[in-house]
């Protein structure tokens, strides 16, 4: 069989992603028992996920009192390691506390539980029931043994001793598994020497355990006669009694009575003999033991006196039961800890039962405000029970005394436990805080950290109200306030001990935002030019910036920005930059940043020159270099103007309009096509435009019907698109002074000065007099010299307030002083002497120029000029031949010379200062026609309207 895998298969089982670096990590084993003084290895297995490859390291929380582990990490791409659990000598008892065992690296944590527990080490303790023994030669005597066995040992245990004197022996003694009391035997020979409390040692020995006890051993020669117990031991109930015979050995020849009494006899533990004195050689012990007389071994004696000697001879008493022992039998725990005691019951005598074992006090009981009991095993017949207290959350701190009893039927014991119960320390910092609701929040995150002392346990971590934390375990934490938050609010972090009642609380005040940062940048401006912006806001905020900024802490709302241009300065021409307003509502919790961004207006920076023949309008940037051109569909261009946000007006004086150019077209070159266009009657002829202060266009009508020989003004309302309709008004004729007005401009007080092209004069008028439509005597009629002032056809202003004229038929340019010019004409329309007219000859004649028409001066005071007229007869109007146009058409085909240059010139501002005919200092070639000539911007301090406002 062939199976077919397709490529998108394979590709897919190739490049299956691989899964995200993490690990996982496992115990073995994941439950211990450690006995104190032990140790123990837990093997620690990681397995790696995806390319996570971090070194990790090992810590164990929640370990009891007396239990460390050794330092365990893993380097870089290992993945088992062990971890060492060890006891001391005096760990705390536990019978099962579960641990946490934490790896972490790489940014992550992962967490595993340890089953612990603790139990005493296997122990044997020695007791003998007597400090020293006395033997008879020839004969014995016995004490009792007692052995304690701790930590589950139950190994049998023999016992000797050590370093008898010659013709002293022990008899040997086993005490087997489960029992804890015996009988030890001496015996003396006859030959024996005479001892006085000779020290020998009592050894034990059982589970490689050895014990030792110290015993004095005295050795008397024999009196007259000897006493002997049978049996040597008894064994009794607590509560019950038993017998044995006492018998006399005397010697031969002693014959005395003989009293007997016993001696050392535990209380509640009595004896009677019958006979109390002996004549013979026998009597018999009664013993009653009380049911009170704890279970245990007891080492008695029997003294016999007579016949000025005495005789004694130790007998053991087994009062069977049991006892018990308690390891340690005081505790100290912290609320919510558990702790263990070791119960041992030793078994007395016969006793072959199990004891019930039980805790009592007032805290013992169930709930966080008791203290819990658990007995493991319970009943307990022998060995040892592991008690686990477990101490409620809300257990008062404090020390308790508690009652452990043990009862087997009739049998019982009891032991007293002491419990110190702690409560550990805790301290928060901070304990309070405010926030302020903003986006990122004021503070963003608030680190709290706590402090325990005076105990142990695992901090817990909860939040009530808004945000979050970044852990509910560990020292210390990080909350996150909420963003944007409308209204006051509280959040309550609390951290406790686990399983215990200590708990603090910070309290963190979370205030909504009603101011917030604005930030404003400005861009796209060349390096060390300023831009500047209105903001207005709230309330009465008001600020003007001049450069970036971030404005502090402002009020919520809505804020408008009016930015303003930025001129930046150039050798002929300004540029300029503007940007667009801009509205914005600031959020009072989310800062917000407004950027201007500034643009160079299309078409500033450049010298613009209209062809009045190609009909052509180039731009030269700085007044040199290869110009933008772009081909104007028009019939005429002459002369041009700007308005205020940089867009150009042309007079088309053969295509009777007045046309506008956007601002945006210029700097693109082609053909575009006019955005606004003026007609109808009010238009017949129009060779100059100019805008007054409000914006209002005006235009010089040379006119050759309805309304010739005119200047009129359109409402800067009727140029928001194409117009035809009336003009607002009219300024006409006088006694023949406004003959086909060619070129207007106002000055710096507003005064609207126009050429009036076939009567060879400059006429002045008044803002009265144009503030309406006006048909009366000019203010002020400059003639100037009958040779020069010859078909004028631009009119400039210098920056020293001064006129220029260019005259096209006398090719000169005529500087007329502010100064040398007569007062206004008064009264109107007579004129009183030396007011109204100026027939003098002008202040500085330039001479040489083909043909002079348009006039701008630069930034640098350098005066540029056109040179060069169309070549057009009356019939190419179809109009009469004595209309004004048609004259006007006629003159200037008079003046024109076919081979004179057509072309741009500049001349420096010494040289036109200094008259004459100067030298131009620039040539601009390849014209026609060369008509209207505009800067953009216009100078500043030139009565230039259209120069936007600083």
């Amino acid at each position: 069989m062939v199976v077919l895998f397709s490529a998108s298969a394979l590709l897919s089982a190739c490049t299956a992603p691989l899964p995200a670096p993490d690990f996982d990590f496992s115990l073995s084993p994941a439950a211990v028992t450690l006995q104190q003084g032990s140790s123990q290895n837990i093997q620690v297995s990681v397995t790696r996920k995806g390319s996570f490859s971090a070194p990790l390291t090992l810590r164990v929380e929640g370990l009891p009192s007396g239990i460390s582990h050794s330092e365990a990490a893993l380097p870089s791409g290992a993945s088992q390691t062990n971890l060492t659990l060890s006891a001391s000598e005096s760990a705390v008892l536990t019978a099962g506390v579960d641990l946490t065992v934490w790896v972490s690296g790489g940014g992550k944590e992962r967490s595993r539980s340890l089953r612990l527990s603790v139990v005493p080490k296997p122990d044997l303790l020695l007791e003998l029931k007597g400090s020293e023994i006395s033997l008879y030669k020839g004969g014995s005597n016995t004490m009792a043994v007692q052995i304690s066995r701790v930590g589950g040992f139950d190994d049998p245990v023999s016992v000797s001793v050590v370093g008898l004197p010659a013709g002293v022996s022990a008899d040997p003694l086993t005490i087997p598994s489960g029992s804890s009391l015996g009988a030890l035997t001496l015996r003396a020979q006859a030959g024996a020497a005479t001892l006085s409390g000779q020290p020998i040692e009592v050894e034990a020995r059982g589970g490689g355990l050895v014990r030792t006890a110290n015993l004095n051993l005295t050795v008397l020669d024999a009196p007259s006669f000897m006493l002997e117990l049978t049996p040597s031991t008894v064994v009794v109930a607590p509560g019950e009694g038993g017998s044995l015979q006492v018998s006399l050995r005397r010697t031969p020849g002693f014959g005395s009575p003989v009293s007997l009494e016993l001696l050392n006899a535990p209380p509640g533990v009595t004896g009677s003999f019958d006979p109390d004195t002996v004549s013979g050689d026998q009597s018999i012990l009664r013993l009653s033991v009380a049911g009170a007389v704890p279970p245990g071994a007891y080492t008695l004696s029997v003294r016999g006196s007579g016949g000025g000697q005495e005789a004694i001879q130790n007998l053991v008493l087994i009062v069977f039961g049991f006892s018990l022992t308690l390891s340690p039998a005081t505790l100290t725990l912290q609320q919510g800890e558990q702790g263990s005691s070791a119960v041992t019951l030793m078994q007395k005598g016969g006793f072959g039962g199990a004891a019930t074992l039980s805790i009592s006090g007032e805290i013992v009981g169930s709930g966080p405000d008791k203290v819990a009991a658990v007995f493991s095993p319970n009943p307990l017949p022998s060995g040892t029970s592991i008690l686990t207290l477990s101490v409620g959350s809300a257990v008062p701190a404090g020390v308790y005394i508690l009652n452990l009893t043990g009862v087997s039927g009739s049998l019982s014991d009891s032991k007293i436990l002491q419990l110190t119960v702690t409560q550990p320390s805790l301290s928060l910092d901070p304990e309070s805080a405010t926030v302020l609701g903003k986006d990122p929040p004021e503070p963003a995150q608030i680190s709290l950290r706590a402090t325990l002392s005076g105990g142990s346990g695992q901090l817990r971590w909860e939040l009530a109200g808004p945000g979050s934390l970044s852990s509910t375990t560990g020292s210390s934490v990080t909350y996150t306030p909420p963003v944007c938050f409308s209204s006051a609010a509280t959040a309550l972090v609390t951290v406790s001990v686990e399983g215990t009642s200590a708990r603090k609380t910070a309290t963190i005040a979370l205030n909504p935002a009603t101011r917030n940062d604005l930030t404003v940048n400005f861009t796209g401006l060349p390096t060390g030019l300023s831009g500047s912006v209105r903001v207005q806001g709230p309330g009465d905020f008001d600020r003007t910036l001049t450069a970036s900024q971030t404005l502090r802490d402002v009020p919520g709302g809505t804020y408008t920005f009016t930015p303003k241009g930025a001129v930046q300065q150039g050798s002929v021409a300004d540029w300029y930059y503007q940007a667009n307003p801009a509205t914005i509502t600031l959020s009072p919790c989310r800062p917000a940043t407004v950027n201007l961004p500034y643009q160079q207006r299309p078409g500033t920076g450049r010298l613009w020159v209209v062809d009045n023949s190609t009909k052509q309008l180039r731009g030269y940037l700085q007044g040199s270099g290869t110009p933008v051109e772009l081909n104007l569909n028009l019939s005429g261009p002459e002369l041009m103007a700007l308005d205020p946000q940089g867009n150009l007006w042309i007079a088309d004086y053969l295509g009777n309009q007045v046309v506008m150019y956007a601002a945006q077209d210029l700097a693109a070159g082609g053909s575009p096509a006019a955005r606004l266009k003026i007609t109808g009657s009010g238009i017949d002829g129009p060779s100059n435009v100019a805008f007054d202060a409000q914006g209002n266009l005006w235009v010089t009508d040379c006119g050759s019907g309805v309304r010739p020989n005119a200047v009129v003004k359109y409402q800067a309302s009727k140029l928001t698109g194409n117009y035809s309709g009336e003009p607002d008004l009219a300024i006409t004729t006088w006694s023949g002074h406004l003959n086909c007005p060619s070129s207007l401009t106002f000055d710096a007080t507003g005064n609207l000065w126009v050429a009036s092209f076939l009567s060879d004069e400059i006429l002045k008028y008044t803002p009265s007099q144009y503030a309406a439509s006006y048909s009366g005597r000019p203010a002020l009629i400059v003639h100037g010299a009958s040779t020069q002032i010859l078909r004028p056809t631009n009119l400039a202003f210098d920056s020293l307030g001064n006129l220029w004229v260019s005259s096209i038929q006398s090719g000169m340019l005529l500087r007329f002083d502010k100064n040398t010019l007569p007062p206004d004409c008064d009264p109107l329309p007579a004129c009183t002497g030396g007011t109204g007219t100026y027939e003098a000859a002008p202040s500085k004649v330039v001479t040489g120029l083909n043909q002079p028409w348009g006039l701008a001066f630069d930034n640098q005071g350098d005066l540029w000029v056109t040179e060069g007229t169309p070549w057009l007869g009356p019939q190419a109007l179809g109009v009469s031949p004595q209309s004004p146009r048609a004259l006007r058409l006629q003159s200037l085909v008079g003046v024109r010379s076919q081979s004179a240059d057509k072309r741009v010139l500049k001349f420096a501002a010494a040289d036109i200062e200094a008259g004459g005919t100067p030298t131009p200092v620039a040539e601009l070639g390849g014209f026609t026609a060369p008509a209207g000539l505009v800067l953009n911007l216009p100078p500043a301090g030139l009565p230039f309207y259209s120069r936007p406002a600083p």
